[in-house]
């Protein structure tokens, strides 16, 4: 079984709002909420990790627990630059990159090997704040359709999103991303860790750094999202009308 993890009922109700699926509102799927789900003939565990790193660390624990075979992470995200990535377009991630581990420097960016303690070893390798990923393998690996039509992109989780034109500009210096978000970082050094396919979906709902109205559009990236899941759920492959 695939499990399908947004931070938030809103969010897992857009992706899955094009296959037909009508998530129940009230408590069943709120913060650490699971539901078997059947999509496109195939059985998914859909859950609602809670926003942030923790949440969703917590919630792949439960899910290894449990078995799953791969996991999938959809939701919206914030644009380091919204020429490159605008509201309402849609990216895989080619990478995660968590910036606040390691030693803080006098303008508040982390050197992760300062410690001299990676994360972890994967395949023999060191990762210290930032996992590649690699979508459209593990997307094959899951049944899954990830369009080529979408975007590729560096990614960056937070524990709390930059809100200050300062502070995001630095961080797009320091870790050459292009997205941000508060929870895939966890998942996705999670099931390298543990050898599980993973995928990370999102669409852009925000520029990072502006808490300008005119540079948000929350409902067109769940629009979006919604679209964009319909695909990726339904096995659809150039060469294959139906997985």
């Amino acid at each position: 079984m695939l499990a399908l993890v947004a931070a938030t009922h809103r969010e897992l109700r857009a992706c899955l709002a094009g296959a037909g699926i009508d998530l129940p509102d009230g408590d069943a799927l709120e913060q650490g909420g699971t539901a078997r789900i059947s999509v496109h003939g195939r059985e998914l565990l859909a859950c609602t990790c809670g926003v942030g790193l923790v949440n969703a660390g917590i919630m792949l624990g439960r899910l290894l627990e449990r078995g799953v075979a791969g996991v999938v992470n959809v939701g919206i995200a914030g644009s380091f630059d919204v020429q490159a990535a605008p509201l309402g377009s849609v990216w895989l991630a080619k990478s995660e990159t968590w910036p606040e581990y390691g030693v803080l420097d006098e303008n508040g960016m982390t050197d992760a090997r300062a410690l001299k303690f990676p994360l972890a070893r994967v395949g023999g390798e060191a990762v210290w704040d930032r996992v590649a990923l690699n979508p459209y393998r593990d997307a094959e690996a899951m049944g899954l359709h990830a369009d080529r039509q979408w975007g590729e992109a560096d990614f960056l989780s937070v524990s709390g999103v930059s809100a200050a034109t300062e502070r995001a500009h630095g961080l797009r210096k320091r870790f050459d991303v292009l997205l941000e978000n508060m929870e895939g970082f966890a998942l996705a050094f999670g099931c390298a860790v543990a050898g599980v396919p993973f995928v990370e979906l999102r669409t852009v709902s925000n520029r990072v750094g502006s808490r300008e109205r005119t540079d948000w559009d929350i409902e067109g990236a769940l629009a979006a999202l919604g679209n964009a899941c319909t695909g990726l759920l339904s096995g659809r492959r150039e060469d294959s009308p139906l997985f």
